[in-house]
């Protein structure tokens, strides 16, 4: 009984740390394409091109 307890545990911290570094796969997904979107609306390109100076302002 304490050997399934135990691979039962250890299947438990594997799975909690994947799950964590996939959240924080996708959280570095999100800051870079908000940075790269910011990015564009600085340098007056792509489809935020425009907003224009207006928008550069408030940033």
């Amino acid at each position: 009984m304490r050997r399934l307890s135990f691979a039962i545990t250890v299947a438990a911290m594997f799975t909690g740390c994947y799950k964590f570094r996939g959240r924080s796969y996708f959280l570095q997904q999100t800051v870079d394409a908000f940075e790269e979107e910011a990015n564009a609306v600085r340098l007056g390109i792509g489809p935020c091109s425009e907003y224009g100076p207006a928008w550069r302002t408030r940033c």
